[in-house]
């Protein structure tokens, strides 16, 4: 199983916990609904500034997210990546 199902489920969790809209999340992040949509299934991964800032707009500490940031990303290499 590909480390990026590591992260999406992590991200997806915070958001729900959010209540935030998808359109708001991916306003707040300055990001098209469909890029932020792709990150939270997995198909993209994010770089740490846009981890980051997703743990900010959600509430989340984003230290907590960086350990499971770090170990996603040196498995997801072959996946699309956004910053």
């Amino acid at each position: 199983m590909p480390a990026r199902s590591h992260l999406a489920p992590v991200l997806t969790q915070l958001h729900r916990a959010s209540g935030i809209p998808l359109r708001s999340l991916a306003a707040r992040l300055g990001l098209p609904a469909a890029d932020t949509a792709t990150i939270l299934s997995g198909e993209c991964f994010p770089g740490w500034s846009l981890t980051e800032r997703f743990a900010q707009v959600c509430g989340a500490d984003p230290l907590v997210l960086r350990k499971v940031w770090e170990d996603a990303r040196l498995r997801a290499a072959p996946h699309r990546h956004l910053d």
